[in-house]
């Protein structure tokens, strides 16, 4: 199949933050390439260095579960500055972004020159009428519009995965000196 006809579809069905006995952990449902799956991940904390954190590792896990690639290749999520989460209210409907900072590792030089970070961003729509937990968003949709972003960049990184035979200069050179050996022995 061409690399033009290939491309990875990242699907978060489901981001709950579960509190309860014991430490609150992350629950993500996505649906990628393979069944879907569920992946559970404790939080330090609640706050949005403990979210990001907690998202961060299971936007890695769900990269690897659908790859299975080495810990050469890795992703890390920033947020843009501490005010980047805003609402926005378009009428009649409110919004909640999350633009991050995506910074790439790759084991393959090439890749690495080229795709070493990009901006994603994550947009939820809340109720019109949304409660606040004190002065903020509640946890479940500060989680949400978290890994909405970091599902897009974990597409990104998928697509280029499924390219990378067409991208990728090493391959390329390795075809060349294929093709360059098998011409040489037939003359």
């Amino acid at each position: 199949m061409p690399a033009s006809d290939v491309s990875y579809s990242l699907k978060v069905l489901g981001t709950e933050v579960v509190a309860g006995p014991g430490e609150p952990r992350l629950v993500v449902g996505y649906q990628g390439r393979r069944a879907l799956d569920e992946i559970s991940q404790p939080l330090a904390s609640l706050d949005l260095d403990g979210l990001l954190a907690g998202c961060e590792a299971v936007a890695q896990a769900i990269f690897h579960r659908e790859f299975r690639l080495n810990d050469q290749v890795d992703l890390h999520f920033t947020l843009e500055n501490r005010n980047g989460l805003k609402i926005w209210h378009t009428q009649p409907t409110l919004y909640m972004k999350c633009p991050l900072t995506m910074s790439m590792k790759w084991s393959c030089l090439h890749l690495s020159q080229i795709y070493k970070t990009m901006t994603t961003l994550g947009v939820i729509e809340l109720p019109s009428e949304l409660s606040l937990v004190g002065n903020t968003v509640g946890v479940n949709e500060t989680a949400r519009v978290i890994m909405d972003s970091m599902a897009s960049g974990v597409e990104f990184m998928g697509n280029i995965m499924l390219m990378r035979s067409s991208i990728d200069h090493d391959a390329e050179a390795g075809r060349g000196l294929a093709a360059h050996a098998v011409a040489s022995r037939t003359v």
